[in-house]
Formats: C-alpha cells, sequence, structure tokens
C-alpha cells in the first residue's frame, strides 16, 4: 500500500535522532527574505487579524442574541402552557354542552342557532389562541432575525 502512494517504506530505526535538536536554527535565516516579500507578509497578517477581530465580534453578537431569544422562550413557555391548558377546558365544556343537548340528557335542551354559535366560537378561539401562542413564541423571533440580515 505505501508503494501505491510513493512512498519509501519506513525504516527500522528511529527517523529522527534527538539529540540534533540543540542545534535546530531558532531565527530564519535573514537572506531568504527581502523588505518587499516582509511588507506582503506583514499585510497578509494585518488583513486576517482584522477580519478575525470582526468575525469574533460578529459571534459574540450571535450568542448575545441567542441567549436573548432563549430567555424569551422561556419566559413565554408558561403562559403558552396555561393558554393550552384553558383551551382544553373550554373545548371539554363547549363538548359536554353539545352532547347534553344531544342526548337530552337531564332535559338539557339548547337551539341549534346557540349550539352553532358555540361550536364556532370553540373553532375561533382553538385557531385564534393556538396562532397567537405559536406566533409569540416563534414568530417575533423570526421577525427579529430577517431585520438583523
Amino acid at each position: 500500500m505505501t508503494r501505491w502512494l510513493n512512498v519509501p517504506p519506513r525504516s527500522k530505526g528511529p527517523r529522527l535522532d534527538p539529540s540534533i535538536i540543540g542545534g535546530a536554527p531558532t531565527f530564519p535565516d535573514p537572506q531568504d527574505f527581502d523588505a518587499a516579500q516582509s511588507q506582503v507578509y506583514l499585510e497578509t497578517i494585518a488583513e486576517l487579524s482584522a477580519e478575525n477581530e470582526r468575525l469574533r465580534a460578529e459571534n459574540e453578537g450571535l450568542k448575545g442574541q441567542q441567549t436573548y431569544d432563549d430567555v424569551r422562550t422561556r419566559m413565554m413557555e408558561p403562559y403558552a402552557g396555561k393558554v393550552f391548558r384553558f383551551l382544553i377546558g373550554y373545548c371539554a365544556f363547549v363538548g359536554v354542552i353539545i352532547l347534553l343537548s344531544g342526548f337530552k340528557i337531564g332535559g338539557f335542551d339548547i337551539s341549534d342557532t346557540v349550539l352553532g354559535i358555540i361550536a364556532g366560537s370553540t373553532a375561533a378561539s382553538a385557531i385564534g389562541l393556538v396562532g397567537f401562542v405559536v406566533s409569540g413564541l416563534f414568530g417575533a423571533a423570526k421577525a427579529t432575525r430577517t431585520a438583523s440580515r
């Protein structure tokens, strides 16, 4: 497999002798650099440093936005549960009224018009409350992100 990659096979002994580390150069050879090449390197490093700082600041801003959205969601979460429980109770109450009237249990009777209004208000409440809660939890955060872009 090593011949396929054109890599010579490993030798049996160590590849480097640790005793030669002390003789390694610690500074670049000055003859390899000229002033123009050094200036290009310095400009490139300055540009990369500025880009790095800009990206760090943007990242911190995004972390702050995420924290704001998380806090906002946690604050609204209990209210969403309460609205959902209210909606379930209201739907159950209307269902009991419709069943009592439909089976005439205990002589309970309501006109069809009133039953239609109660059933319609239940549907409107369900759709409206769910829409309100969902847009409150997710809509404003999405609008804020869209506006900031």
